[in-house]
């Protein structure tokens, strides 16, 4: 499909918890030797173009599946370069205050001390598990298990129970079971306040549990 095409038929065969780079099936590995700390792997140029004709249809590098493209690295239109996918927040791995607790996508967690942990009481923040996350900061090297990867910025599929109006805020429940619960901003009070999770994006007339867009990270 191109001057220069690859193909191979790789798989991992180990575990996810595996660092080391010979274990991950890649088809096309570039190997640079040079011990010298100014070395460097892979260059992408556009010969032919100025820095100011980038646009957003010059695409260093696109990322597709049997379905198309899921992601780039494009121009942006402005002289630079901009990364381009369908996730929609940024997000870090945190460890869990309890080992043994299970987390699911769009559960609201409480943060301790850095840990994080379903129950909401006397949490010093509240955040959500990430659905799409577009970056994945502090991942963790080892027992990757302790970790859940969580929303700090952007728009996150929240578990709630109960109507939502766009514009409602995003409360936790109080269950401690990771579901939260929609109040309309008229009705908010300042005790509410430390509950606030988010701000819904997103409507629904369901009572029982669903996902619900929501903007976290900005200030409410």
């Amino acid at each position: 499909q191109a001057p220069f095409h690859v193909q191979g038929d790789r798989a991992k065969s180990v575990d996810e918890d595996t660092t080391s780079a010979d274990d991950y099936g890649f088809v096309t590995i570039l190997e640079n030797t040079s011990t010298e700390t100014n070395a460097s792997i892979l260059g992408l140029l556009f010969s032919g173009l100025d820095t100011d004709d980038l646009a957003d249809t010059s695409n260093f590098i696109s990322f597709d599946t049997a379905e198309g493209t899921i992601g780039s690295i494009e121009g942006n239109n402005f002289g630079g370069v901009r990364y381009k996918t369908t996730g929609a927040d940024y997000a870090e791995f945190l460890p869990k205050k309890d080992v043994s607790e299970g987390f699911e996508k769009g559960d609201i967690v409480a943060v301790h001390n850095g840990k994080i942990s379903k129950d909401t009481s006397n949490a010093q923040q509240l955040m959500v598990i990430s659905s799409s996350a577009a970056v994945a900061g502090n991942w963790p090297k080892e027992n990757q298990s302790d970790y859940e990867l969580v929303a700090f910025f952007g728009q996150v599929q929240t578990k709630v129970v109960g109507k939502v109006n766009k514009g409602d805020y995003i409360l936790s429940s109080g269950s401690n079971d990771g579901t939260g619960i929609a109040v309309a901003p008229n009705e908010l009070t300042v005790d509410m306040r430390k509950d606030v999770v988010g701000r819904a994006w997103d409507a629904s007339k369901k009572v029982k549990v669903k996902f619900i867009n929501t903007a976290v990270g900005f200030s409410f």
